[in-house]
């Protein structure tokens, strides 16, 4: 029982850390896109798409392996985690170097170049804080996680602050968003003090394991990315930094609504497990069931509103100098429904352990997209990158569905998903005559009219809403039952 209150804790100290950082962060990505304009904030998103898509092409998955090593019996939790950081060290090391040579041959501007470099040292303290934050989770406690990360969030939207404030350009920014990592980093180290000491130790017999047990992580990881980063880098080659910056606004509320799946499918993910280990699998069905309906009834509202509310939500979120990014937002919204849609289904393959079995169609998905965005984004610019994130977030979506209903017998019902977008649609119908109010009167108003709607014509669902509303710790028999 009291495992079970201290998973509850930690489930919503990381829930609670992770929506205050990205809201944090967002609010830093506003302030921004509205200070440096298109072209300028178009060259900070070039420079975070490069380092980020090279940082996690070279992640390999360490800190899960890490997490996976220290909760095994017996095991030297502060050697295994000391090693863990030293390889860690060693592969961030050689990313600099990388950068350091082939930068200058980058086709961008001295200014996009001079940044490159100096984010990629972001990359090497949140890699290292990954492996520190594995500390605080076989230790049930990630509130020092979430603290860690919020004073990094508040330490970059006061620099943001500090760089308006002296009239400073993109570079400032790449600084500050650099030393906010830095400080999220050196924050994890001091509350990882109480669980263990951190020393310089290397093993190379432990190392090449290392590396032979990540690569297939490392794989999966590398052509997911190809499909959903590579976009803006084809634009950024092809197009001029305005155009990314336009691209940049609404991928940015993309990326931003794609950490809520997650957050909820983790609660469900312990449950899973167990019935899978029982092969219960008519539960594990009705679970996953379950899992898909909510989602599916958060993302509806998202795509539906986008159609009627884009220009007024693009206007709030950057300004006037953004309407050029106003007819992809629906696009990119129906593109954030398909990632919520496909979370239970990937993260049920992790359970049922096809992950290796899926990799096949990633790399699938990877190679087709990845031709398409370069015979397209040149020509088409914003509306290839747009659509074909779409198709590739769907074609995902199918490959991950189909993988559970071959290895966990299951059979997908749609009703919720009809119902939930039955009203979305009667939403958008409301919402139409009062488009060009303010975002203050038609966001609330649609909220209230879509769950009204939806409670009305779903039952089941209100009965859910209800139970998380009086239920602070469900069971899982409890999620089970709607």
């Amino acid at each position: 029982m009291l495992i079970a209150r201290n998973i509850a804790h930690n489930t919503l100290y990381q829930t609670a850390g992770r929506i205050i950082g990205t809201a944090l962060a967002f609010a830093a990505v506003v302030l921004m896109s509205r200070y440096l304009g298109t072209s300028r904030f178009g060259e900070f998103i070039i420079i975070l798409s490069v380092v980020q898509f090279c940082g996690v092409v070279t992640d390999f998955g360490i800190h899960l392996i890490t997490l996976q090593d220290i909760a095994k019996e017996g095991a030297d939790k502060e050697k295994l985690i000391s090693l863990n950081f030293t390889f860690r060290c060693l592969i961030n090391c050689g990313i600099f170097i990388f950068f350091l040579i082939a930068v200058p041959f980058f086709p961008y501007s001295h200014t996009i170049k001079l940044g490159i470099l100096m984010m990629s040292f972001s990359n090497f303290f949140l890699s290292l804080n990954l492996i520190l934050v594995t500390i605080f989770q076989e230790n049930l406690n990630t509130g020092r996680a979430a603290i860690s990360e919020i004073v990094g969030r508040m330490m970059n939207l006061a620099g943001v602050f500090v760089v308006i404030w002296m009239k400073m350009g993109v570079l400032a920014m790449v600084l500050v968003s650099t030393l906010a990592f830095f400080l999220n980093l050196a924050f994890s180290v001091l509350l990882s003090r109480k669980f263990i000491r951190l020393r310089p130790c290397v093993d190379c017999a432990y190392f090449q394991k290392l590396a032979g047990r990540a690569w297939p992580i490392a794989l999966s990881i590398i052509f997911t990315l190809i499909y959903f980063k590579t976009d803006t880098i084809i634009l950024s080659l092809f197009h001029p930094p305005s155009e990314v910056g336009i691209y940049g606004i609404p991928y940015r509320i993309l990326e931003t609504l794609s950490t809520l799946p997650p957050l909820f499918v983790l609660l469900i993910m312990p449950h899973l497990a167990r019935l899978y280990a029982k092969r219960d699998f008519k539960s594990l069905g009705n679970m996953v069931q379950n899992s898909f309906d909510t989602l599916a009834a958060i993302a509806a509202p998202f795509s539906a509103g986008a159609f009627m509310l884009g220009k007024p939500i693009i206007r709030l979120v950057a300004g006037e100098s953004y309407d050029r990014a106003i007819p992809i937002f629906p696009i990119l919204m129906l593109a954030t429904s398909m990632i919520f849609l496909s979370s239970t289904f990937t993260h049920a393959i992790l359970i049922l352990e096809k992950q290796k079995m899926m990799l096949k169609y990633y790399i699938a998905t990877a190679l087709v997209t990845f031709t398409l965005y370069l015979l397209f984004i040149p020509r088409y610019s914003l509306w290839a990158a747009s659509l074909l994130t779409f198709c590739s977030e769907t074609l995902i979506l199918y490959f991950s569905w189909m993988m559970v209903r071959r290895y966990a017998q299951f059979r997908l019902n749609i009703s919720g998903l009809v119902k939930a977008v039955i009203a979305a649609l009667f939403m958008s119908a409301l919402l139409f005559p009062f488009r060009a109010f303010s975002l203050f009167f038609t966001l609330p108003f649609g909220a209230i009219v879509y769950l009204a709607a939806l409670f009305t014509i779903n039952p089941k669902m209100r009965a859910v809403a209800v139970r998380i509303i009086k239920t602070k710790n469900p069971s899982a028999d409890e999620c089970n039952e709607h």
